[in-house]
C-alpha cells in the first residue's frame, strides 16, 4: 500500500516511472501473468479477429509486462473447418507469430478436439505451454494428453472449469489425480463468475494440500469481483493469474490485465505499459472494449498510486486552480 506519509510529488513521480516502463526492479516478478483477450475476449466477437487486429493485440501485450499470451483454442478434431483463426489456431498461424523478447504463447486445448498424436504439431512452433479444459467427465483425457504435453516439452496446466460447482471432496479427487499426471500448473478456473474472495482463498488452499506445482486462478467478472478475488488467490499462494484487456471476455467478463499488471507494478516493481492499450481502440468495433477506455487505463494507474482527480486536473492545468 501507498504510504500515508507519501507527497504528491513523489505519487506523480512513481507514476509517470510506471508509465514510462522505468520501475526498477525485477521485470517480471513471482507472480506468472497471462492474458487471454484473443481467447476468451474472443467470445464477443466469436473469434473473428482479423489479422491486423490479432497483430494490434499482439503487439501492445508484448511491451505491457504481461508473461503469457493465450493466442487462442488448438482444435483439430470434431470442429468446422470455417472456424475463425483464433478459434482453431491452424498450424500456418502458429507458425507465423512473431517472436516476442518479453512474452511467450500458450493455447488453450479442449480435450474432445484433439487427440494425442495431434499434440506433436506443437512442437517447432513459437507455442511455448498449453492449458486443456478439465471437468470430472474428462480428466482422464486430460491426464493422458498433459502427460504427452510435458513429453513434447511443453509447459502445461488444467484448468478445472465451474469450479464453484464442485464440493471438496470432488476438488480434492481431481487435484489428486491431476498431481499424479505431472503437470506444472493446475488452475481454478470461476467460470461462473460466483465466487467470493474467501471462497476463492478456500479452493486454493485445498489445491495446495493435495498439489505441489503452481496454482492459478483464472476469474470472471460477473458479480464484480473478479480482481478481487484474483488478489485472494495471490494471497493463498496461487502464482498464476488470468485477465483480459479492458476485461473483455464470456459472460461477465474478465479481471482487467490492466489492474492486475498495474498492481504488479506496485507490489513487485515490475516494469509495465497499458497506456499502449488504447491504441488498439481505432482497430475494433465500438462496443468491443469497456466505454470510456482510455479514462479508464488513466484512473487505473491513478487508483493504484492514491492519486486525487482534482489534483491531477490542478497539476495539469495550473491556471485553472
Amino acid at each position: 500500500m501507498i504510504r500515508q506519509t507519501s507527497t504528491y510529488s513523489e505519487k506523480f513521480r512513481r507514476l509517470e516511472l510506471i508509465q514510462k516502463r522505468r520501475v526498477v526492479g525485477n521485470s517480471k516478478g513471482s507472480i506468472t501473468l497471462v492474458d487471454c483477450t484473443l481467447r476468451d475476449g474472443g467470445y464477443l466477437n466469436g473469434h473473428s479477429f482479423t489479422d491486423h487486429q490479432i497483430e494490434v493485440i499482439l503487439q501492445i501485450l508484448s511491451n505491457s509486462g504481461v508473461n503469457y499470451i493465450e493466442v487462442g483454442y488448438f482444435k483439430r478434431r470434431n470442429y468446422d473447418p470455417r472456424t475463425p483463426t483464433i478459434g482453431q489456431c491452424p498450424k500456418q498461424f502458429l507458425q507465423s507469430l512473431p517472436t516476442l523478447l518479453s512474452a511467450e504463447y500458450l493455447v488453450m486445448i479442449p480435450p474432445d478436439h484433439v487427440q494425442v498424436d495431434d499434440l506433436k504439431e506443437l512442437v517447432g512452433t513459437k507455442i511455448s505451454g498449453v492449458r486443456f479444459t478439465c471437468s470430472e467427465g474428462n480428466i482422464n483425457t486430460v491426464s493422458a494428453l498433459g502427460k504427452r504435453c510435458k513429453d513434447l516439452g511443453l509447459k502445461t496446466c488444467a484448468n478445472i472449469i465451474r469450479i464453484s460447482e464442485l464440493n471438496k471432496t470432488q476438488l480434492r479427487q481431481m487435484v489428486r489425480q491431476l498431481h499424479a499426471s505431472g503437470l506444472d500448473a493446475i488452475y481454478a478456473a470461476d467460470s461462473n463468475g460466483a465466487l467470493y474472495p474467501e471462497q476463492v482463498a478456500v479452493i486454493v488452499n485445498e489445491i495446495r494440500n493435495h498439489y505441489d506445482g503452481s496454482i492459478g486462478f483464472h476469474g470472471h467478472d460477473s458479480i464484480h469481483l473478479s480482481v478481487a478475488n484474483a488478489l485472494a488467490a495471490i494471497r493463498a499462494g496461487a502464482t498464476w493469474i488470468d485477465g483480459t484487456i479492458g476485461g473483455v471476455g464470456k459472460g461477465g467478463g474478465n479481471a482487467p490485465i490492466e489492474v492486475l499488471l498495474a498492481q504488479a507494478a506496485q507490489s513487485e516493481r515490475r516494469a509495465i505499459d497499458i497506456d499502449g492499450f488504447a491504441t488498439a481502440l481505432p482497430y475494433f468495433d465500438q462496443d468491443f472494449f469497456p466505454n470510456r477506455f482510455t479514462e479508464r487505463l488513466n484512473n487505473v494507474l491513478y487508483g493504484i498510486e492514491n492519486l486525487n482527480l482534482d489534483a491531477i486536473k490542478e497539476r495539469q492545468n495550473p491556471h485553472l486552480s
